[in-house]
């Protein structure tokens, strides 16, 4: 005889609403990335936009499950309901954009009239208003369905293991189809619309299924019997509560590790997220699968979170091992995007399986232990321990982020995660006969034995590894670099050398060799960051990528991001100026150099701004000037904020590919930085020409000079700067000469860089604004709703295009004809004196 809840009439039953739940987990995931994406616009940055809406989706779906909790007690008719809930998200969710738009001025107008501390509580509330009630709404459809499908059968485990499962495994397939296809074809509105659709699709055919059924639902049993009184049911809960918190918490902390092997571009994010949400997919399908012959116990939900804790703590260890996989990944993959993007996502879901798994398993199991028989009674219990889950999980997603990683670092925060998991073992083993709990006490003493040993130093935790940045040195790792062709110099002519000072004092020093040292190293709110030396340089390591250093070659890049401007821009030096990122300090110490005064820099991490001081003596110690305006804030807030025009904007992220910093390359963006400049201010921006694709730099190209009209691209090795404004540039060597005379702190700063003469810094000049608006001409803009470079840079990380770029450009600008500079010479293909 089959089984309870396996009948061919129950499988009928429950087969459409399992599809109903597949699909509107995928909707609903595609709403959260999406949501995340279009929030950015309001905060000005991914990261901190991600992290609330994290904290607000977890506390809105605890919220909803509460609610739905009572809704499913008392209908007669759940699936009904589930209809016109997901018919009203998706009315809510399509329009969104459109109540995101209004929202998007109000934080502008109230947020710059509020103080530091206080202006991120004004988009957080506009983000309450606009998507709490949604969230609300998603979160009551989960015990809605566990009551449909459970109508007239036990087993809460079974269906609350069916509903998590095929809800989770859509949540699967959404993140795949908004990271992979969705958002880099459609952009955010448009995939926002396609989620809306589906969900009013699902919404439609659950309403129309619910009003065609005839048949009878259970009776209602009263309120005391629908869920578990006393300490039983109030011990699920618990449980629910503190497991929801360990999984957040190490969600947040593995994903900050394993950024630092595969990297955080939108790819490697996704990636991590599917291999994470396709555990507690399949742990939830297994306790469904053996819920009927093996009901879940107290001393399996207690034995679960043990396995969790040590589990864990075996993954943590793995992790340092994973760079001896991906390399070979790497060498293997012949620049293949898809070969890398699979590789990797195999490693991950290998890594994560079975701490996940256990995670996936341990709810249902909850749920099944709070609820009485009934379909009203699973329903509501499944609502009640949901709720729970989904508070701790925003309690663990705001400690981890805020408290547990800046303060104990990942180990240590991976160490509270497993102490949660085990205080949710010991209140689950409570329940159970004395003898039962011997081999998990056993279990737990040997997690405390692992931990002593790894903080005692007995087993590996090496930041060499940890600080190694092996994705962000992929196109070295890879055998296919691209083709090396082209010339990457135009040819200069001057009638005259126009030197430069070069105080004797300037030249560069030798620093004497020594071995590798970590200097410094902190887990930042939003980044790990180190500081090491090597042979005397010293690095500047975020997520383990060197974005700045001592070195000759980073030390003339970093200053050019200040001399450019300084010698180009319209009028002579003066004025406020604003430098975004603050790296090591050389830039804003540079543009310090040129005059500018007072000098605001903006730089989203604390942590860098303490590693800056290993920089001072070459950034003139900046951060002490009282003339330096420091704006720990992300970079577009800062501008937004600004109450008046400023002189110079100099940007000094690069990473086009990074999760986030490529809304630092929007048409949205530079609107802003135009806005805040003043109609003879100048803008200046870095790009490395590794990693990324010549279309990708078309693409920047064009967006930035669709709002700055005037523009020179200067090549300097692997580096690109582009010089911009409204008003025509400063093209004359005499002009240059007499501002490096009346800057003799400028004059030693380029003349350490090896720029001694307008020769030499001219020499670099690829192309103009005629060259450049012809090269950029046809390609894709980057705006914030569709932010295509993110996607499409990510897909070259393991190629080095440098040369081909660059060879594009000179060509490009040779096209437009040669550069005149001033009345004394040009910078053209061929050399050719002009008369003065």
């Amino acid at each position: 005889m089959p089984a309870a809840g396996n009948s061919p009439r129950s499988a009928l039953r429950t087969a459409g609403p399992l599809v109903a739940l597949t699909i509107t987990g995928l909707a609903g995931l595609v709403y959260e990335v999406v949501w995340s994406r279009a929030l950015a616009s309001l905060f000005g940055s991914v990261l901190t936009a991600t992290g609330t809406f994290l904290a607000l989706l977890m506390g809105g779906m605890s919220a909803g499950s509460a609610w739905g909790a009572r809704w499913a007690r008392r209908s007669r008719q759940p699936l009904l309901l589930f209809g016109i809930v997901e018919l009203t998200v998706a009315a809510m969710a399509a329009a969104s954009p459109a109540l995101l738009g209004v929202a998007a001025p109000l934080v502008t107008a109230i947020d710059s009239r509020l103080p530091d501390l206080l202006a991120p509580m004004v988009p957080a509330a506009l983000s309450v208003l606009v998507l709490g009630p949604v969230v609300v709404l998603l979160g009551s459809t989960f015990p809605l369905m566990v009551a449909h499908i459970a109508r007239g059968e036990g087993g809460g485990g079974r269906h609350g293991g069916l509903v998590y499962g095929f809800n989770t495994l859509g949540a699967v397939l959404g993140t795949a189809l908004a990271g992979f296809v969705l958002l880099p074809t459609l952009g955010i509105r448009r995939s926002l619309l396609v989620a809306a659709a589906l969900d009013a699709l699902v919404g439609t055919a659950c309403v129309w299924a619910g009003r065609r059924s005839t048949e009878a639902s259970t009776l209602v049993p009263a309120p005391e019997t629908i869920f578990r009184r006393g300490e039983v049911g109030t011990t699920a809960v618990r449980v629910a509560l503190l497991g929801g918190a360990a999984a957040l918490v190490l969600e947040v902390t593995w994903f900050r590790a394993l950024m630092l092997v595969f990297g955080s571009s939108v790819y490697a994010l996704s990636a991590m997220l599917v291999a994470f949400l396709l555990g507690l997919a399949a742990g939830s399908l297994m306790t469904a699968r053996s819920s009927p012959t093996r009901p879940p116990s107290w001393r399996r939900l207690g034995e679960l979170h043990v396995l969790v804790a040590f589990s864990a703590t075996l993954v943590t260890l793995a992790i340092q091992l994973l760079p001896a996989a991906f390399i070979p990944l790497l060498s293997s993959s012949h620049g293949s995007f898809g070969w890398i993007l699979g590789g990797t996502t195999a490693l991950l879901v290998a890594i994560l399986a079975v701490p996940t798994t256990l995670m996936g398993a341990a709810l249902p199991a909850a749920v099944h232990l709070a609820s009485e028989p009934g379909a009203a009674a699973t329903g509501h219990a499944a609502g009640r321990v949901y709720a729970a889950s989904s508070l701790g999980s925003a309690l663990g997603a705001l400690a981890a982020g805020f408290v547990l990683v800046p303060l104990l670092r990942l180990r240590g925060a991976i160490a509270v995660a497993g102490l949660i998991s085990l205080a949710a073992a010991a209140l689950a083993l409570r329940r159970t006969p004395a003898s039962e709990r011997r081999p998990a006490g056993q279990a737990a003493a040997l997690i405390a034995a692992v931990w002593a040993a790894w903080f005692g130093g007995l087993l590996p935790w090496d930041w060499r590894v940890l600080t190694g940045g092996y994705y962000a040195y992929a196109h070295l790792y890879s055998e296919h670099h691209g083709a090396a062709v082209g010339p990457d110099r135009r040819t200069v002519t001057l009638v005259e050398p126009f030197p430069f000072a070069a105080p004797p004092t300037a030249a560069r020093r030798q620093i004497p060799a020594a071995g590798e040292r970590l200097l410094a190293w902190e887990e930042g709110l939003l980044a790990q960051v180190a500081v090491v030396e090597k042979d005397g340089i010293r690095s500047l390591l975020i997520n383990g990528k060197a974005d700045a250093s001592n070195g000759p070659e980073d030390m003339r890049t970093q200053a050019l991001l200040a001399h450019l401007p300084g010698l180009l821009s319209p009028r002579p030096p003066a004025g406020t100026a604003v430098v975004l990122g603050l790296g090591s300090g050389v830039t804003a110490g540079t543009v310090a150099a040129w005059g500018f005064a007072p000098l605001i820099v903006a730089e989203i991490e604390p942590a860098v701004v303490r590693a800056a001081r290993w920089f001072e003596p070459e950034n003139g110690n900046i951060l002490a000037r009282p003339t330096t305006r420091l704006r720990v804030d992300d970079g577009r807030r800062v501008l937004a904020r600004l109450p008046g025009p400023v002189a110079l904007v100099t940007s000094e992220p690069s990473n086009l590919w990074m999760s986030g910093v490529s809304l630092l390359f929007t048409r949205e963006f530079f609107e802003l930085a135009a806005r805040r400049l003043g109609p003879d201010g100048v803008f200046c921006q870095w790009l490395h020409l590794y990693q990324v694709a010549p279309e990708d730099v078309r693409t920047l190209v064009g967006t930035l000079t669709d709002v700055f009209p005037q523009a020179v691209a200067v090549v300097d090795g692997s580096d690109l700067l582009l010089v911009a404004s409204r008003s025509p540039l400063t093209l004359d060597p005499h002009a240059w000469q007499r501002r490096v005379i009346d800057r003799p702190e400028a004059g030693a700063s380029l003349a350490a860089i090896g720029v001694r003469s307008a020769a030499s810094l001219a020499r670099g000049l690829v192309a103009d604004h005629r060259g450049l608006a012809a090269w950029a001409a046809g390609a894709p803009r980057h705006t914030d709703d569709r932010p295509i470079l993110e996607f499409s840079a990510a897909r070259h990380q393991a190629n080095d295009y440098s040369a081909a770029i660059v060879a594009a450009l000179v060509a490009a600008g040779e096209a437009a004809g040669p550069i005149p500079l001033g009345d004394v010479g040009v910078v053209g293909p061929r050399p050719r004196l002009v008369p003065r």
